[in-house]
C-alpha cells in the first residue's frame, strides 16, 4: 500500500482493452496527466502499461490491469493511436470513470476527429466475466458520416444491413401524455443521425384536416402532419443525400373519430407520396423480389411497407403478428421478416427486472439474426421498444429505453461494442424509442460500424 507524505494512499484497480475496429495496423500510446493519479508498481501506469501498443486489424487486446489513487477527483491520461498508413488520432480517457462506478449509468461516450472516432463503454465487476474488477472497453472506428452512411454500400440490400430505425417515429411532436412519447429527435434530427426506417402510424380524420393523415400514437394526436410536418424533410433529405433511402413502415391508428382505426387511409396517403416525390421514387412493389433490390436500385426511394388494410399500393405485411417475440412472414414475391415485437411487459418489482425480460427477447433476435444458418436474404426486424400494458411512471417508453443506466438501450450498446473486433455483422434492423440514448447516438454509430 503506497504512502505519500506519511499518509496512506489506497489505489483502486480496473481494466481496461481496446478494440481496433479498423483494416490497418494500430499502435496504442498512453500519456498520463499527473503520474500523482496513479498508484502501481510502474508509478506512471497507463504511461507504462500502454506503450507501443500494437493492434492489428479487428483485433481486441487481453485486459489491461491499471491502477489509480482513490483520493484523486480525477485521472486523465490520453492515448494517441498512430495507423499503419500514417494517420494520427488523439483521445482521453479518465480512469476515475471505471473505479467510481458504484450503480450510476454506465454511460458509454463517443469522441470523434475528421478520420477516426472512439466509443468508451463502462461494465460493473463481474459483467465481462471478471468477479473484481470494473472494465472499460475502448472501441476504435473509422468515422461514419450518418448523413450519407448508405453511400458506402451501393451493392449492398436492405437484408444484408444494420440499419437503425425507430418506432413510433413521429412521436417527438408531443401532446402532453408523456406514455405516447417515445421519440426527443425531430425527423431531421433523426436522419442526420442515420436513423432510415421510420415506423408511422396515421390517421385520417376528415373533419380535422380533409387534405393530410395526422401523427397518432394510439389515440393521441402528436401535433404533426404527415404532408405538412414529414414528407417536406424527407424530401429535402434524399434530394441532398441523393444515395440514401428512407423505409416507412405505415400503420393506421387509434383515432379521435371514434372509430378504432380512424378512416381508410389508403387513398389520401397516395395523394402525399405521389405529391412529394419524384417520379418513380416510390418503392412499393409486392412483384419484385426484395432481397435483389440494392441500395443502387434503392438510392432516393422511399420504401413502402404497409400494415394497414385496405390498401392498393405498397408492400403488403399486414400479416405482421401483434406482440410477437418471434414471427416469420412474407415479403413480397418470395422473401421472408424475421422479426421481433413483443412490446406488453408485467411490472416487476424492479425496474432491472422488467427491461431485462425485454432485453432477453431483443439479444435472442440478435442471435438469430447472427446465427450460422441465418439467411441473408431474409429480413431481420428488431424491435427494442417496449412498455407496461397500461403506462405508469417508470414504465414508459423511455423508462424501458434507459433505465436509470440499465435500460434496454444501454444493455444493446454493451452487447454490441463486444462484438465488433470480427469482419462484417448482420444484425438487422433496430427499430428503438429514444435512439440518441446513451450519449451522442452511440448505438446508431455502433450499428454502422459494424457494417464496415
Amino acid at each position: 500500500m503506497p504512502f505519500k507524505d506519511g499518509v496512506t494512499i489506497v489505489s483502486v484497480g480496473f481494466l481496461i482493452d481496446f478494440i481496433n475496429n479498423t483494416d490497418r495496423n494500430v499502435t496504442l500510446t498512453a500519456k498520463v496527466a499527473d503520474q500523482n493519479d496513479w498508484e502501481s508498481s510502474s508509478q506512471a501506469n497507463p504511461e507504462v502499461d500502454i506503450k507501443g501498443l500494437e493492434l492489428a486489424p479487428y483485433v481486441t487486446t487481453d485486459p489491461i490491469h491499471l491502477e489509480r489513487a482513490d483520493a484523486r477527483a480525477s485521472a486523465p491520461f490520453t492515448v494517441t493511436a498512430n495507423f499503419s498508413d500514417g494517420s494520427t488520432f488523439e483521445f482521453t480517457l479518465d480512469g476515475h470513470d471505471a473505479t467510481n462506478m458504484d450503480v450510476r449509468p454506465i454511460v458509454p461516450v463517443i469522441r470523434g476527429g475528421d478520420l477516426f472516432s472512439v466509443v468508451q463503454v463502462l461494465f460493473h465487476s463481474g459483467e465481462n466475466g471478471n468477479p473484481t474488477y470494473n472494465s472499460m472497453t475502448v472501441y476504435l472506428t473509422p468515422y461514419v458520416d450518418t448523413r450519407r452512411w448508405m453511400a458506402n454500400y451501393p451493392g449492398h440490400t436492405l437484408t444484408q444491413l444494420n440499419v437503425p430505425g425507430t418506432h413510433d417515429t413521429g412521436t417527438y411532436g408531443g401532446n402532453g401524455e408523456s406514455g405516447t412519447r417515445c421519440q426527443f429527435l425531430g425527423i431531421e434530427d433523426q436522419l442526420n443521425a442515420g436513423v432510415r426506417f421510420f415506423d408511422l402510424r396515421l390517421v385520417l380524420n376528415s373533419n380535422a384536416n380533409a387534405d393530410d393523415l395526422g401523427i397518432f400514437h394510439s389515440d393521441y394526436f402528436q401535433n404533426l402532419w404527415l404532408k405538412k410536418d414529414i414528407m417536406p424533410v424527407v424530401s429535402r433529405f434524399l434530394a441532398d443525400h441523393p444515395t440514401e433511402c428512407v423505409i416507412f413502415c405505415v400503420n393506421r391508428s387509434g383515432s379521435i373519430t371514434g372509430t378504432p382505426k380512424g378512416e381508410p387511409i389508403d387513398t389520401m396517403l397516395h395523394k402525399i407520396l405521389m405529391e412529394s416525390l419524384p417520379t418513380n421514387k416510390l418503392y412499393d412493389n409486392n412483384a419484385t423480389v426484395f432481397s435483389q433490390r440494392t441500395l443502387a436500385d434503392l438510392a432516393g426511394c422511399v420504401v413502402l411497407l404497409r400494415q394497414d388494410t385496405p390498401r392498393t399500393f405498397g408492400f403488403d405485411i399486414s400479416n405482421w403478428p401483434d406482440d410477437d417475440a418471434y414471427s416469420h412472414t412474407r415479403i413480397g414475391a418470395t422473401d421472408f421478416v424475421e422479426m421481433q415485437n413483443a412490446y406488453k411487459y408485467a411490472m416487476e418489482p424492479t425496474w432491472s427486472a422488467t427491461y431485462a425480460k425485454k432485453w432477453v427477447n431483443v439479444k435472442k433476435h440478435l442471435e438469430r439474426a447472427t446465427s450460422p444458418g441465418a439467411s441473408m436474404t431474409d429480413w431481420f426486424i428488431n424491435f427494442t421498444s417496449a412498455s407496461a400494458p397500461v403506462p405508469v411512471a417508470d414504465y414508459y417508453p423511455w423508462d424501458f429505453a434507459t433505465g436509470g443506466g440499465w435500460g434496454v438501450n444501454y444493455l444493446l450498446a454493451r452487447y454490441l461494442v463486444r462484438r465488433t473486433a470480427s469482419p462484417a455483422q448482420r444484425f438487422g434492423t433496430i427499430v428503438m424509442d429514444f435512439p440518441e440514448e446513451p450519449d451522442t447516438n452511440t448505438l446508431i454509430r455502433l450499428l454502422l460500424a459494424l457494417n464496415k
